[in-house]
């Protein structure tokens, strides 16, 4: 924050709050800019237009931690919604932080892909942030879900390993967006504008890439949203790529790569057809949200849309 006052000359006022809190937030007015990790909370934010010009600015991952004993056996399990099922059957107390947060978000839709509404005594909620979550979770010997960050900057009061990881839907991504100035007289629309595009700068990425690499070994978080590599043979003298819907986006200036996030949020399906048609292409359109294979022959594939660059609906074009 320090970097962006003396750049720019604006004072900021940081509240820090659960990414639900800091949306409704905004959404009232109360606040210029939003850094936030609700996906599927921002894309309803923006389809209502409370705030505008989404953009990702970095990611990193969820995991599950729980006792070194691992009563409900969830590292052998194979996707975090089969650990949650494991830890519902074993009734093993789990520590949420239910508060409409990121986390405790993504920890709901985990629950729902898991078949389980949570609500037994062995289900705890604290109401709390990330940090009192973990100290709970620890305290009592309990399963929790954490980001990474988190988890390695609290290391040192917690000693719960990390049992569950490295699964797609664990994935946990930041993004910024400013604050549409209808919500309220007292929007500062310049300066929300200022810090939203002082998040995605080249040094400030650099400097999010190097978050935490002198005390933890590692980053805190992975800058951007990393694109997949082209293959040699892309044909980039092409002016228009084979869009399925034959929208706008066909142009190279409205469609590019899909990238490695969006590709971790593809299903398994598409993911298998991507891999049959090695080596090609796969780009994501931003006009109508439609993903498709394009192989170095010039043929396409249409996979699906990936709405919003997060819900999946498969081959469903008009």
């Amino acid at each position: 924050m320090p970097l962006f006052e003396n750049q720019s000359g604006y004072s900021v006022h940081t509240l820090s709050v659960g990414s639900g809190q800091a949306l409704a937030l905004a959404a009232l007015g109360d606040a210029d800019v939003a850094l936030v990790h609700a996906p599927s909370l921002e894309e309803q934010f923006v389809v209502e237009r409370k705030l505008l010009n989404r953009r990702s600015v970095m990611y990193n991952d969820f995991v599950i931690i729980g006792p070194k004993e691992d009563l409900a056996k969830v590292r052998s399990t194979k996707s975090a919604a089969t650990a949650l099922k494991a830890i519902e059957q074993a009734k093993a107390n789990f520590v949420s932080r239910g508060d409409n947060s990121g986390t405790h978000v993504l920890e709901k839709s985990l629950w729902q892909s898991a078949g389980i509404e949570p609500n037994d005594g062995w289900y705890i909620e604290t109401g709390q942030g990330m940090g009192a979550t973990l100290e709970m979770a620890s305290k009592r010997n309990a399963y929790t879900i954490t980001d990474r960050g988190s988890y390695l900057a609290l290391s040192d009061k917690i000693s719960l390993p990390i049992l569950v990881e490295c699964d797609r839907s664990l994935l946990n991504t930041y993004s910024v967006l400013e604050v549409n100035p209808a919500n309220g007289p007292r929007v500062n629309v310049d300066g929300g504008k200022a810090f939203a595009d002082f998040m995605v700068a080249p040094q400030t990425q650099n400097a999010i890439r190097s978050y935490g690499v002198d005390k933890y070994g590692q980053s805190l978080f992975i800058p951007g949203e990393l694109m997949l590599p082209p293959r040699p043979r892309l044909k980039t003298n092409q002016t228009k790529k084979n869009c399925p819907n034959q929208c706008l986006s066909g142009y190279l200036r409205n469609q590019r790569l899909l990238s490695a996030m969006e590709y971790c949020r593809l299903p398994d399906s598409a993911r298998d057809e991507i891999g049959k048609k090695a080596p090609a292409n796969v780009f994501y359109c931003m006009y109508c949200d439609c993903v498709w294979i394009e192989c170095d022959s010039g043929e396409s594939y249409p996979l699906g849309r990936l709405i919003a660059g997060h819900r999946w609906q498969s081959r469903l074009f008009p």
